[in-house]
């Protein structure tokens, strides 16, 4: 637009401002149809790319995969707590061996005690206690 604002010799706009103007309006028009056509094109290969990634196959796909997680997540859950009747059968034979270790220290308290004497009247000499009416060496006094 060179002779942008220049008047021709009978005071109005000359020929060739107006020639610059719709060569100017021209240039925008085609600059936006190309900028229509190319945004067009690049929504449309957009478009196909999002039909294609959500696809109904790939959200089935995505569907079992989920539900197949959610099924492994509630094994794990279930896999966390014991089973009934394995738990008896462990705490009736953790009973059982309780009872048996009772019984074996019953037993050996029984032997110690076959062994204890029971004095009313003992002396205590320099090597241990023995009676004092017997002079009969006296083990594990409890003094009762």
């Amino acid at each position: 637009m060179k002779n942008a604002g220049k008047q021709g010799g009978g005071g109005g706009v000359s020929e060739a401002y107006f020639k610059d103007l719709e060569d100017a309006l021209n240039k925008l028009t085609n600059d936006f149809g190309d900028h229509k056509d190319d945004t067009q094109r690049k929504f449309l290969h957009t478009q196909g790319e999002l039909n294609n990634k959500a696809s109904k196959d790939d959200l089935l796909d995505l569907e079992n995969r989920l539900l197949d997680k959610i099924k492994e997540m509630i094994q794990a859950l279930f896999n966390q707590f014991a089973d009934k009747n394995e738990t008896r059968k462990k705490i009736a034979s953790l009973e059982k061996n309780i009872k048996n270790l009772y019984d074996l220290l019953m037993q050996r308290q029984d032997q110690n005690n076959d062994n204890a004497d029971d004095a009313m009247f003992t002396k205590k000499p320099l090597q241990g206690n023995s009676c004092a009416s017997c002079e009969k060496n006296i083990l594990n006094l409890y003094g009762q």
